[in-house]
C-alpha cells in the first residue's frame, strides 16, 4: 500500500532509484520512490467528451432541434474553457510547485464542466425522442417497499429548516466536486481525479440511456393535486418541458437556461454516491 504521496518532487532528485517522469505524480512504496503510471490517459477523457458532443449534435439534428446562446454566456464559457486549456498546455511540463497545481486544476475543472454542459443538453433531444411516462410504475415500486412519498413531502412542508437544508443539499451537486477536484489538484492525486471524472462521465452516460426508457414527470407532478405549499429545488420542469420537446415546441433550446429533466434514475443520487466514494479516503 502507498504510504505517502509526493505530488511535487522534481526529476533532479538524486535519491531516486531511477529518473522520474515528466509529471508530478510519484508514489512511495516502503521508502522506494516509484513512478505512478496507472492514471487514465487524458486523451481518453478528451475523446470521450468529444464523442459525447458529436452524439448530442446528431440527436439534436435528428429531432430538428437548435440551440441559442447569448453573447455574454458564450463569451464566459469560451473564456473559461479556453483559459483552462491554455493553462493546461502552458504548464504541461511543470515538475513542481504552483504550476503543477494550476495545470492539474485547469485540466480537472475543464473536463468536469464540459461533461456537465454536454450532459445537461443531451437530456433535451433524448426527451424529444421518448414517449409516455413511467410514474405509475415507479409509484408501484414505492408502494412495494413501503415508501410514502406524499407523507414525506407533507412533513417537509411543515418544517422550513428542512426546506432550506434540502435546497442546500440539492445544489451541492456542483460544490462538492469543485472541492474534491481542487483537493486532488493541490495534493497531486491525478490518478484519483481522472478516475473520478471518468466515473462521472460514465454515470451521466448510463443515466441518460436509462432515462430514454424511463421518462417521468416526477413524484410531485404525478401525486400532488391542487395548490403547492412548497416547490422543491428539483421543481416541476419535467412534465411540461418534456411534453413540449416531444411536440417540437421548445426549440431553440436556450443554453443559458437548461433545466434538469431526468427524474428517474436520479443523477443527484448517483452523484452523491460518487462524491462520497471519491472523498472517503
Amino acid at each position: 500500500m502507498s504510504k505517502l504521496l509526493y505530488p511535487r518532487t522534481p526529476s533532479s532528485d538524486k535519491n531516486s532509484a531511477w529518473p522520474l517522469p515528466s509529471s508530478c505524480d510519484v508514489k512511495v512504496y516502503d521508502g522506494a520512490r516509484t513512478p505512478f503510471h496507472n492514471e487514465i490517459p487524458l486523451s481518453w477523457l478528451v475523446w470521450s467528451i468529444l464523442a459525447s458532443v458529436s452524439a448530442v449534435a446528431l440527436l439534436m439534428a435528428l429531432n430538428s432541434m437548435t440551440a441559442k446562446v447569448d453573447l455574454g454566456l458564450a463569451a464566459f464559457v469560451t473564456t473559461a474553457l479556453g483559459g483552462a486549456s491554455t493553462i493546461r498546455f502552458l504548464f504541461r511540463g511543470a515538475l513542481s510547485g504552483a504550476r503543477c497545481i494550476w495545470r492539474d486544476a485547469a485540466e480537472y475543472y475543464g473536463l468536469f464542466v464540459s461533461i456537465c454542459i454536454v450532459g445537461a443538453l443531451a437530456a433535451y433531444p433524448i426527451s424529444g425522442m421518448s414517449s409516455g411516462f413511467v410514474d405509475a410504475a415507479l409509484q408501484q415500486i414505492d408502494d412495494a417497499i413501503g415508501f410514502e412519498w406524499l407523507a414525506w413531502y407533507r412533513f417537509v412542508t411543515e418544517h422550513t429548516a428542512i426546506q432550506w437544508s434540502e435546497r442546500v443539499a440539492y445544489e451541492t451537486i456542483f460544490l462538492s466536486p469543485a472541492v474534491l477536484l481542487g483537493y486532488f489538484a493541490f495534493t497531486g492525486r491525478k490518478d484519483e481525479a481522472r478516475r473520478f471524472i471518468a466515473s462521472f462521465w460514465l454515470t451521466a452516460l448510463l443515466t441518460l440511456i436509462l432515462f430514454a426508457f424511463l421518462p417521468a414527470k416526477g413524484p410531485l407532478a404525478f401525486l400532488w393535486h391542487g395548490p403547492l405549499p412548497y416547490i422543491p429545488a428539483s421543481a416541476l420542469y419535467q412534465a411540461e418541458l418534456i411534453t413540449a420537446l416531444r411536440c417540437k415546441m421548445a426549440s431553440p433550446i436556450d443554453l443559458g437556461a437548461l433545466h434538469g429533466l431526468v427524474a428517474a434514475p436520479s443523477f443527484h443520487a448517483a452523484s452523491a454516491v460518487l462524491y462520497v466514494r471519491a472523498a472517503w479516503t
